[in-house]
């Protein structure tokens, strides 16, 4: 087997005297498909802004292809949820902005043609003059993610990139990176605290235990066949399966740290239990 393309070896953070992060292990390959899923507050954005190079760990150490990541670097793209547009730039020139950046070799001309196939794969090819501020906040995700796909990094970092968004366009753009991912089959570490998103798009999901020191657990490997399409996902036992061992996971490693955290896990506990039991449709 090849080299991992991302490893983390015993990776720590703490702000002060509070941990964050203790002894994380993860190791990603080229072309995988990977969601970290854990409770908000756990540290998942601390950690993707560590593998992005904007955060230096406490403890341990980053590898990007047997290199210490030691700050930013255009091979690993980062996607965040608030869009990062410039509001006085038309959508194609926002991702233009980015490919001259990443391709400083390509004329005008090319580069206006590379952003524009991005978009259309976003299918934003009719909204290429519109600003942000004439988009929606899905179209919005849609130039962010054309920008970061423009890129061509070797990893794209999702932080939680449909998490502002109502559930119908959540739900869209969730079958747009279906679709993506099983057109260029790109190296992708995703961030989410939805489960079902994380089932519905990963090869294999590590979920994270509650803070504080939160640390990933086993990694579970998705076993729902490719192609998947989720109007027929509650008839598959896979699913059903893949998703109640991340649920489990997740239940067994909630925060425990005081008495108002055990009421609250309780709660959670029932509603968990149910949600072993019954899948949304």
């Amino acid at each position: 087997m090849s080299a991992p393309m991302l490893e983390l070896r015993g990776v720590g953070k703490s702000y002060g005297s509070r941990a964050v992060l203790r002894d994380v292990n993860l190791h990603i390959f080229e072309g995988e498909f990977v969601c970290a899923v854990g409770y908000s507050g756990s540290g998942k954005t601390t950690l993707m802004n560590m593998i992005a190079g904007l955060l230096a760990p406490d403890k341990g150490e980053l590898l990007f292809d047997g290199t210490p990541i030691q700050g930013p670097s255009l091979n690993r793209a980062l996607i965040f949820q608030n869009y990062s547009l410039l509001p006085w730039l038309s959508a194609q020139r926002n991702v233009e902005l980015a490919v001259r950046e990443r391709f400083p070799e390509l004329s005008s001309a090319e580069v206006r043609e590379h952003a524009r196939r991005y978009l259309q794969k976003v299918k934003l090819g009719h909204a290429l003059d519109r600003r942000p501020t004439e988009l929606s906040g899905g179209m919005r995700q849609r130039v962010s993610l054309a920008r970061g796909l423009a890129m061509e990094p070797q990893i794209l970092l999702l932080d939680e990139p449909l998490g502002a968004l109502d559930a119908l366009t959540r739900a869209e753009l969730q079958d747009e990176f279906v679709r993506l991912q099983e057109q260029e089959h790109r190296t992708i570490l995703m961030i989410t605290n939805d489960v079902d998103e994380a089932v519905l798009l990963a090869d294999r999901i590590v979920p994270l235990s509650a803070g504080p020191g939160a640390t990933f657990g086993a990694s579970i490997p998705i076993t729902t066949s490719r192609p998947r399409d989720r109007r027929k996902l509650n008839d598959d036992p896979c699913y059903h399966h893949d998703r109640k061992a991340v649920l489990r996971y997740l239940l067994a490693h909630g925060p425990q740290d005081t008495a108002r955290a055990a009421s609250r896990r309780q709660q959670r506990s029932a509603v968990m239990s149910s949600a072993l039991e019954v899948t949304p449709v």
